[in-house]
């Protein structure tokens, strides 16, 4: 694509500096110990495990304390036998031992003994203290996606820029084609924010237009996975940042990353922009625990649907797979309604706005991969605004045509201009990567043993045609615990091993060699629904998923040319 040079800025350039830490104060509640016998006790809210039961004039004796709140999307947690399932994501909580199924662990919550009850912190309120008194005027404007221009006191930041070409190895595909006007604004843009190391966030394809130089902030992740993989790209301006402190350009324009709570490497951004509180989160989940400022003049935030190859990518019958979709949509419902709660919003504006799976080998899954409507996220906040009359608040429906500018108490709305970039041929794509990369069962078996990934897990890897239906090539077993890799005939796949993870991968054949060949995240497989998976137990193995995604990476930038060679 050619875009023409823009003039160099020669104004001085944006600084950025850390300012301080948010004030926090803690809210608590009294859990009466009254009744509470030996064991685990579910109280509704909470649960609660004893040492012994709760004798006359004895203080309680506590083994730890929990609530009830799934820490992937916020649901409530149900409780049954043992587990505490979330109705909405499927994460279950092995009560026991506080450890979901996947391996994700759960944190009990503080506590204080007071005579016969427990005085138990459930959240925090945070204020930045270094926010202005009153409040001026900034602006906001929707580019595609997750994209979003930032323009507060001078400075100018970027948001996960995705705006040319799919994501997720030539599967996902914007809704409607970019405009010029987006990628000027990202040539121009002081500092990118980067908010995970998933294609739709971290592109190479939108990325490559840019200097080597240009600045980015990211979350300073343990594994530094974002900035690992820009990196690799050849930028060398990167500066991670700690969660939860505070930045900014200028008092005008303050900002703080906030982690997903749970656990895996996606991140929001708060920004003070001035004097107006904002909350940007395309993929956090359970972002910082749902421990947010509240008063807020702006939210924006997924509602469409996430971009897990789950439940699709998973061998099960087609009508459990539509329950299972379903509930996770009525999921990003429910965290609207809980976040309209928590952060009491002046407007609420959706991102992470629908793609497609567009390519012809796709549609079955296209056509199942359904999204939540935008009229049923306007719904919500009608009627909460009906019930909270003196916290009203407004839908704003994403629109790359307008620049939204918040003056101190309203909104003005300006119609821009657009000119279109073409829209994007998905086959062209396919026949890239089925062209390009071919696989190597000796190179896979390199690339897992350089892992030193260590589990009693044994994994599978099936080169399959683009429907999942033939092999097609020689299939790599890996035992994790013994460091055993090995060609193996498909008599010997092993299904289930007590005592062990089993997973079998079958992957489309280029896909699986343009991973391997580029260190690239094994999650792009699964968020472009490349792989099908069998799994034993039935359960999202976290452990693995995020080595290979996140620990493990070096990406590499292929280029991409779509003429045949």
């Amino acid at each position: 694509m050619a875009i023409s040079p823009t003039k160099k800025n020669e104004s001085a350039p944006v600084k950025m500096r850390r300012v301080g830490l948010f004030e926090i104060s803690e809210n608590t509640q009294i859990v009466p110990a009254r009744g509470l016998l030996a064991g685990v006790n579910d109280i509704g809210q909470f649960i609660v495990n004893m040492k012994k039961n709760v004798q006359l004039g004895e203080k309680p004796e506590v083994e730890w304390i929990i609530d009830q709140i799934c820490n992937h999307c916020g649901g409530k947690l149900q409780h049954k036998q043992g587990l505490s399932t979330c109705p909405y994501c499927n994460w279950a909580l092995h009560i026991e031992s506080l450890t979901y199924l996947n391996g994700v662990a759960k944190k009990p919550l503080r506590y204080q003994i007071e005579g016969r009850a427990l005085r138990v912190q459930t959240s925090i309120d945070m204020r930045n203290p270094y926010q202005s008194s009153f409040k001026g005027d900034f602006k906001i404007r929707y580019f595609n996606h997750a994209c979003l221009l930032i323009e507060a006191g001078g400075a100018k930041l970027i948001t996960d820029p995705w705006l040319v070409g799919p994501s997720f190895l030539g599967s996902g595909y914007l809704e409607k084609p970019s405009c010029r006007e987006a990628v000027r604004a990202l040539m121009e843009a002081d500092f990118i924010f980067i908010s995970s190391n998933r294609s739709s966030c971290l592109h190479p394809q939108t990325l490559s237009l840019l200097p080597k130089d240009k600045p980015f902030i990211v979350g300073n992740f343990a594994s530094k996975s974002v900035e690992k993989s820009l990196r690799s790209l050849g930028f060398i301006n990167i500066y991670p940042l700690e969660f939860q402190e505070i930045y900014e350009f200028s008092a005008f324009f303050q900002f703080s990353v906030f982690a997903a709570g749970d656990g895996l490497e996606d991140s929001g951004l708060y920004v003070c922009l001035s004097g107006h509180d904002v909350i940007i989160n395309a993929y956090g989940n359970y972002l910082n625990t749902f421990n947010l400022p509240s008063d807020l003049t702006l939210l924006c935030l997924p509602f469409s649907g996430g971009t897990s190859g789950f439940p699709f990518c998973m061998q099960t019958e087609k009508a459990t797979q539509t329950t299972l979709h379903n509930q996770r949509l009525e999921g990003f419902k429910y965290q609207l309604e809980t976040l309209l709660t928590l952060s009491k919003p002046a407007y609420v504006m959706p991102i992470a706005t629908p793609y497609f799976q567009d390519s012809p080998r796709d549609s079955a899954i296209k056509e199942l991969n359904t999204k939540n409507p935008f009229k049923e996220g306007k719904q919500i906040c009608d009627i909460y605004s009906r019930s909270h009359s003196e916290q009203a608040v407004k839908w704003l429906n994403p629109d790359e045509t307008l620049t939204l500018e918040f003056k101190t108490a309203d909104l003005v709305q300006w119609r821009e201009d657009i000119h279109l970039l073409r829209k994007e041929k998905p086959q062209e794509f396919v026949d890239f990567y089925t062209r390009q990369f071919n696989y190597d069962p000796k190179q896979l078996i390199t690339h897992l043993q350089g892992a030193k990934y260590k589990a009693k897990e044994i994994v599978t890897f099936v080169p399959t045609s683009e429907d999942f239906e033939r092999v097609v090539a020689p299939i790599v077993q890996a035992n994790f615990e013994t460091q055993e890799f090995k060609i193996i005939p498909v008599r010997l796949i092993i299904k289930e091993l007590k005592g062990h993870r089993v997973l079998i991968l079958r992957v489309r054949r280029e896909i699986l060699a343009c991973v391997v060949a580029n260190h690239l995240p094994f999650e792009e497989m699964v968020r472009g629904f490349h792989c099908r998976i069998e799994r034993s137990p039935d359960a999202y193995e976290a452990n693995f998923w995020h080595h290979f995604s996140h620990v493990y990476i070096a990406p590499k930038p292929y280029s991409i040319s779509l003429k045949a060679k």
